[in-house]
């Protein structure tokens, strides 16, 4: 099916969105929006999208030419991006009144709130060509949070907030790579479990003060004898119990790893060999920040993809009066561990890495020290993978 995409911009957002929109669409053509004479504007494809700017919670003058000079075509598909960051007010709506006008139909939009079933209603939309809209559940929480709850309610102040453009949206992760980041995240949660296992024998020997240490049990051969050096048969049952889930783990994460990896080759692999030029960051690390992030290109900035990551703190501030910073859990978790984890893993790979967070550290104390360093991190990767450039010590630490 040929599509046209028509697009009006003033800084250059609406240009971008509509390069993005034609490289998922096929046989897509980008056309701008001029100025028209009042001649009908006649397009052979079968699809029309347009793709403007909010302007002062409306349609701009020239999007609302370009729809009164469109050919009437009733049996055409056409559809309309609003680019705002998200508040659209009642844009659409507008658009949508103005064709109707003109005996022409803009498309139906959905809006659904982000819980764990929404994957098959996003591909069931995205196969129909149907647009698909992803509520934050948090933020929506926040907004429409009354005494009453049931289904019933929900829907009726989703959709309210849809068609008042005040939808908080979250990011629909595509199919392609959704089913791999979730596996990554099942071995995560795995890897701690057995962490939980590795703790417990360790604490089990602090319980009765063995004298030896057992050292690091994520080492196989540091597990040799441990067994035989309790005494009662019940501690020896439980230790015993703890190694044979080990051992289970072992094999599993060995497994998912390397299927993992195999799909990363497969999805990105010149991002995923980026990734691994950061020195201390290793294929897990690379993983998580590989199927976390999925395109870089769909945060606008690097403060955006900071703020996605946790790696700043929420501003709260009234009359001038700067408050606690809150909702830590906004944002994505996995991503702030991964580059806690790779801010800790590059000071110990680079001196130059460590000089830093030493002089950090006598300055702001060692925790703030470490999430200084990991914003950093979290910066250089933005660019790295946008630029597709390798990293750069000397420019991350101004040497």
């Amino acid at each position: 099916m040929k599509t046209s995409l028509f697009y009006y911009t003033g800084t250059g957002n609406s240009l971008w969105t509509a390069r993005m929109l034609a490289e998922e669409i096929s046989d897509a053509e980008i056309i701008p929006i001029s100025n028209t004479s009042g001649d009908p504007i006649v397009s052979g494809a079968e699809a029309i999208g347009m793709i403007f700017p909010v302007h002062i919670w409306g349609l701009p003058r020239r999007v609302i030419a370009f729809v009164d000079a469109l050919e009437q075509n009733g049996s055409r598909y056409y559809f309309a991006v609003a680019v705002n960051a998200g508040q659209v007010a009642a844009t659409l709506m507008q658009l949508k009144k103005r064709m109707q006008a003109r005996g022409l139909s803009l498309f139906a939009g959905f809006a659904v709130e982000c819980i764990f079933t929404w994957y098959w209603v996003a591909d069931l939309c995205h196969n129909e060509g149907i647009p698909f809209v992803l509520g934050h559940a948090l933020y929506m929480k926040a907004i429409h949070g009354g005494k009453a709850k049931n289904d019933k309610i929900d829907s009726h102040k989703i959709a309210a907030l849809l068609r008042g453009g005040m939808i908080p949206m979250s990011y629909v992760y595509p199919e392609k790579m959704r089913a791999t980041r979730d596996l990554m995240r099942r071995r995560n949660h795995l890897m701690r479990k057995r962490s939980g296992l590795y703790a417990h024998i360790q604490n089990t020997n602090s319980q009765y003060n063995l004298p030896d240490s057992f050292g690091c049990l994520a080492v196989p051969k540091n597990r040799n004898g441990i067994i035989e050096q309790f005494e009662h048969p019940s501690v020896q049952e439980s230790i015993t119990a703890d190694m044979e889930i080990i051992r289970s783990y072992d094999v599993i994460l060995s497994q998912l790893e390397k299927s993992i990896i195999n799909m990363a080759i497969h999805h990105d692999p010149v991002s995923y060999a980026l990734l691994q030029t950061i020195p201390g960051v290793g294929k897990i690390i690379a993983l998580i920040i590989l199927y976390e992030v999925e395109n870089i290109r769909r945060f606008a900035c690097v403060q955006d993809f900071a703020s996605y990551s946790r790696l700043v703190k929420c501003a709260k501030e009234s009359n001038g009066k700067k408050c606690s910073s809150g909702d830590s859990k906004i944002g994505n978790g996995h991503l702030k561990w991964a580059f806690s984890e790779a801010a800790s893993f590059f000071a110990n790979n680079s001196d130059q890495a460590k000089k830093f967070l030493d002089r950090s550290t006598k300055k702001h104390g060692k925790s703030k020290a470490l999430s200084i360093l990991a914003h950093k991190l979290g910066r250089a990767v933005y660019f790295m993978l946008k630029n597709k450039e390798a990293f750069n010590q000397n420019k991350l630490l101004n040497l």
